[in-house]
Parts: C-alpha cells; structure tokens; sequence
C-alpha cells in the first residue's frame, strides 16, 4: 500500500486566498510511506524557500513521487490532518472572508483538494482517497509509531488544533485511547507564545526564549506566575490567560529589535519554568496511572528541549521518545502513520532511528555539473579524502558549510545540511552567530558526538542510551571538568542540546567527528543548521552555493567537493538572471499624513503568506526590480537605467544586499 501524508493549507505558492487572520496553518510537508515504511518525507519550506511554509505541499509531493518513481495515480491513500467537518467549516469561512470571486464554487474540502491536485498532477483523484485525521491523533501517531514502543504514555501538547491544546493517551501495541483532552482554554503554546510576543518575537521564535531562559531568574517574577495557573487534583491545571495583562503593569513590552534587558531574561526564566512545571504535573499524575514506564511525545511544545531535559532527569521513565518533527510538519508524517495501522492493523512497525528522508544531492557527477555553473564565484576541487581535508580545515579553526546525502526531515540539521565549527574555543559561538547566521549573541549552539562518547561528556542517566539523543531534541549538563573544552557548545547554565552520532544511521557525519577527534583529542563538533537569519535550511546544490556566497563561511563540502569563494567581482554579479521570488510582489502607493494629505510615494516588497511581513524599499531598488522579467542580466537591467539617470541607478552592494536576505533570487546562465 502507497499512502500520501500532507499538511499545509490550498494556497499556491503566489496565492493568499485561503487564509483568514487567525488561520494558524503552517509547516506544510509531504510524507510517503510504502509498503509500511517511510521512504520520503519533506517540508514544503526547503523547496519553496519560505520559512515556516503554510503553502499547498505541492513541492514536496512532487519530490515525493518523483524520487520514488510514481504517479499520483499510485497512490492508495491521501491521508490529511485536521478533522474534516473543522476543515470544511474552516475553508467555508476562507471563502466567505475572501469574497472569492470566480468560476470554481465552493463546495467542502474534499473538493477542493480534488481540484487542487488534479490541477497540478494532470491527473483524476478519487475523493475517496482522502482520510482526515484529527490534529493531535496525528501528532501522537507520529510519536508513538515512531518510537517503536509496544506500550507508552503519549502526550501530545502545542497552541492548537481542532479545538484543543492537546491528548494524553494510552499506547498499546499500535492502538490508542484517549485518557484526557486538554482543551485549547488550558493551551500550554498559547499561553508561552503570549510571552514570546511580549518579549518581541513572533510564532516560530519560542526556541528563542527557551535559549534566552537560562540568562535570567525565574524566582523575579515566580509570585505573579504562579497567580496564573493552577494546579488541580488527578494531573489536570488551568491557566489564566488573561491574567498574563498583568505583565503591562510591571515592565514595558519589548519592541522587535530593541535591546534585551535583564528584566527580559527573568521574564523568560518564568514562563519556562511554568511550562516545566505544569508538564511535571500532568506527566506525574499519568505514569502512575497508566504504570507506562515509556513516553512518546509530539506537538509543538515537545520541542521545548529545555522542557524535555527535564523530563529526562526526573527518571520518570525508562525510555523516552520525543518525534524529531513534533511540529505541525510531522502531522504529515502521524496522519499517514494512522492510516496505515487502520488499513493494515496487524503491520509491524519499528523506531525511526533517522529522518533523513529528503532530497538526494546526487552522485559526483551531478554535484559537479552543478558547481560548474557558479565557477565565476567559486573553486571547485576534489581532494583525495574529503573527511580528513575537511576536519583539519575544521582544526584549525575553520567554520564550514557540510552537505551530504538526503536532506533531513524536521527543523533540525544533523549532520547532512549542517554549519560545522571546532566546538573548543567560545569565541566560535560568536562568530557564527554575528557573522554567518546574523542572530541574537545569547543563542546557543549544539554539539555533534560520537555516541561511545557521549557520557564522557554529559551527564547522562544509567537507564538511558545514548541513542536516544540522536535527533538534537533534548539538553543534557554538561559534565563540569568538560566545559572548558566545549566552549562554544556549552550554554550559560551548562547545559547542552546533543545530538548523539552513531556509524550506522550516518557514516559520513561519524566518520568526520572520529577524524576531528583525532587531530584535536575532542569527539565532538559544533553543529548548527545551514542556512541563514532569512530562509529555511539548504536542500539543493544551489541553495547552499547562494548561502555559502552570501555567508561569511570559509569553506563548502558537498558531497566528495571542497569549495573556496573566488573574490565577489562587479562583473560576475552582472552576468547573473535576477528573479523575483513567486511568494512576493512590488508595491508602489502614495504615503498619506495624519491628516489625509499625501505625500510622497512609498516602495515596498509584500510576501504573500499571513505571517510575512512588508518591507520598504527605495526608488532606486523598486525601479531595478520592476525590470526584472526571468531573462535579462543584472548589467543589462542596470545599463537601462543608466540611459535615463546614473544618479538613481541602484548599485551591486544594492543588488547583492537583496540576494543575501532573499528578497531576490540571481540566477546563473544554463
């Protein structure tokens, strides 16, 4: 049996119309699953290069099909997360709020996703394909089959979906039972995501104040948090959502961009420990109901690796497994899971011991032919042994760009689209973080292990393999004779998100480490992922030449290729197509003053999904980009410029400024 996992909303890439404001769709993905194993899985984001993608997955199904050599007419089943009757009623509201104007008549969603498919695969779709699967039984069939348990405790916990904030549930042999509904009043995301907001942030940057967390006191503001939950009797609480007003009585909120004060930090501190505190309780409670000595977790709270390290060292449980995608992209991946174990229940299922179920980078010969292309703007050589030139390059201080292979499934990189750095000295943390990544300074880094190694490192409890920590999701201490020698890995309060390296899932990654350790004594790198502060991870050749050329990165591995930047030269970046991406658009509107009057006129680019923001741009920049049409060069556009006014004619720092926080895409000449 072929069964198609999906997530995401019905918009296009350039579209918007099925959006509301408070539509929360995000993550879109696509997994395959044949036969009862998971041959592919990808997030639509790594293709569409937006972060965070809530669009139609049809990159990723593409990728699906074609790496598996398929048709859409192959495919058994289509399994969707989200109740039906909630996704209808949602995509009525889509329609009604949009005004749609047009041939195609609103029907339910079943429809439209017939529609939608049909339209990009040329295909006929059976509707009675399509099997919706609630949000958070998805979410806890991703945890609990991927984990390999027979029996376990499973807790599913994010913001929202289909009415609620989360599942605790009985696992056995395949099968679940729903012990408890957290409704979405009770919502343990929401309630965090209020004080990302306060603090700045925005959804998607929760990771952001649980790295910040560690800075500050949580016992500055304890009193007033524990004013706004409340712990009851058999594992249940509430929370006081509207009680977090209090916080604009107390200190101001903090504005995008401005300074983090100490107050911030402390602010941080609290709200975690809040959420370590009321899943202790809920965890607590159930363990001891259901005696399940295993937990499968998932939702996007799971992602709380602070949160999950604590769990862990409570010794709770004997084995604990935390799904790698436990945000809404790995719905893709629980849906199809449910539909299999309902289709075939009597199906085998095992650990997922790896997620590295994406794109492919290709053989040498490909990777090459790809390289040659940017050949104005790199040197291409192919050393005799790519694992020892590169962890010398890495010992003697280098910050490298590492691709190999598939492409990972989930946020994070490990190990085959990964920035690598020697993770001795603490200045490394800074580098990385100001010069290549461009984030916040407090942000940690993690480190890469060989997984023999990793309890001379960490302290890890005896009950606990070290391959349970193979997926980056977990923080563990640091042993205190050891943080010296991880420097640039080992946060403010000595704790660390490892992931543990074994040959057996990625060779390569292990091999490379074995070598470092070799040359430096240290069995460890740092890892972080390959991208930067304004796109997704890498996932092609080409998006890592682009980030590699508009990084401060060294050197670039792909596959057996070492990679060293030519200087950037004005007449190289002539040659190149430039071309708007799909999910923007140019904008041109008359200011107007508080008092009606217009004024001069305003330039802007506009993404064209809910959560992206508009960003000003000056006459000159708008005047270049509206020329730009898929077929001339950069020097062509700008020589036409030059005929009318070489005063207003937008410079190459302009044009690669753009490239490098891709508002822009430059293209070489196939």
């Amino acid at each position: 049996m072929i069964i198609l996992g999906l997530t995401g909303n019905l918009n296009k890439i350039f579209e918007q119309t099925n959006e509301v404001p408070y539509d929360t769709d995000c993550d879109a993905a696509a997994v395959l699953i044949i036969n009862g194993k998971v041959v592919t899985a990808i997030e639509e984001e790594r293709l569409n290069r937006i972060k965070h993608s809530p669009k139609a997955p049809l990159l990723a199904i593409k990728a699906c099909l074609n790496m598996n050599n398929i048709r859409m007419s192959d495919v058994d089943r289509i399994a969707i997360f989200g109740n039906e009757d909630i996704q209808d009623n949602k995509y009525r509201t889509q329609f009604l709020y949009n005004n749609y104007q047009g041939d195609r008549r609103v029907t339910n969603i079943r429809s439209a996703l017939c529609d939608l498919l049909e339209e990009e695969f040329q295909e006929k779709v059976d509707p009675r394909k399509f099997i919706f699967v609630s949000h958070h039984i998805a979410h806890a069939y991703s945890a609990f089959i991927a984990s390999g348990f027979q029996k376990s405790l499973v807790l599913s916990i994010d913001g929202a979906g289909d009415g609620i904030s989360g599942l605790i549930l009985n696992g056995e042999n395949g099968k679940m039972e729903i012990i408890r509904t957290i409704e979405s009043s009770d919502s343990l995301g929401f309630f965090y995501m209020k004080v990302v907001r306060f603090l700045g942030y925005s959804i998607g940057d929760e990771y952001k104040i649980m790295g910040l967390a560690p800075y500050g006191d949580p016992s500055v503001y304890r009193k007033i948090f524990r004013k706004l939950y409340k712990l009851g009797e058999n594992g249940t609480f509430t929370l006081s959502h509207d009680k977090l007003d209090v916080l604009f009585y107390m200190l101001s909120p903090r504005l995008k961009g401005e300074p983090i004060e100490q107050s911030h930090k402390d602010l941080a501190a609290a709200v975690q420990e809040t959420l370590e505190i009321i899943v202790m309780h809920i965890l607590d409670y159930y363990k001891e109901l259901t005696g399940h000595n295993n937990l499968s977790m998932a939702g996007g709270v799971a992602h709380n690796c602070s949160m999950t390290g604590k769990i862990l060292y409570s010794n709770l449980f004997d084995d604990i497994y935390i799904q790698p995608a436990s945000h809404d992209a790995g719905n893709a991946l629980g849906a199809a899971y449910y539909v299999l174990l309902n289709e075939e229940p009597e199906v085998s299922y095992s650990r997922l011991n790896d997620v590295y179920l994406g794109e492919d980078i290709g053989d040498d010969k490909q990777i090459e032919q790809e390289l040659q292309l940017w050949k104005e703007f790199i040197d291409i050589s192919k050393p005799e042994n790519i694992v020892e030139e590169c962890s010398q390059l890495l010992a003697d201080g280098n910050v490298i760009g590492w691709v190999q292979g598939r492409s990972e499934f989930g946020p994070r990189a490990l190990g085959n689209r990964s920035i690598l750095a020697d993770p001795r000295p603490s200045e490394n943390k800074n580098i990385i973080n100001r010069m290549i990544k461009t984030r916040e300074d407090y942000r940690p880094f993690a480190p890469a292990i060989l997984e023999e190694s990793a309890r001379e490192y960490f302290e890890i409890p005896e009950q606990y393999g070290a391959n349970m920590f193979s997926f980056m999701n977990m923080v563990l201490k640091v042993r205190r004779e050891k943080q010296k020698s991880l420097g640039a890995v080992t946060h403010v309060d000595g704790s660390a998100r490892v992931q543990t390296v074994s040959s057996t899932t990625n060779r390569l990654f292990y091999n490379l480490i074995a070598s470092f350790e070799k040359k430096t004594g240290v069995p460890v790198l740092l890892n972080t992922s390959f991208n930067n502060n304004y796109e997704p991870i890498v996932d092609s050749i080409n998006d890592s030449v682009v980030c590699f050329l508009t990084t401060q990165l060294n050197y670039l591995c792909i596959g057996n290729f070492l990679i060293r930047k030519r200087p950037l030269k004005s007449e190289a970046v002539m040659k190149l197509i430039p071309v708007l991406p799909q999910y923007v658009s140019l904008n041109k509107r008359k200011k107007t003053s508080n008092d009606g009057v217009q004024m001069d006129y305003v330039y802007e680019i506009s993404f064209c999904y809910f959560f992206g923001q508009t960003v000003s741009i000056s006459k000159k920049v708008y005047d270049f980009l509206i020329e730009v049409d898929h077929s001339k060069s950069v020097g062509e556009i700008i020589q036409n410029q030059s005929l009318f006014n070489i005063d207003e004619r937008i410079k190459i720092e302009d044009i690669v400024d753009l490239w490098t926080r891709r508002l822009l895409k430059l293209t070489v000449k196939k």
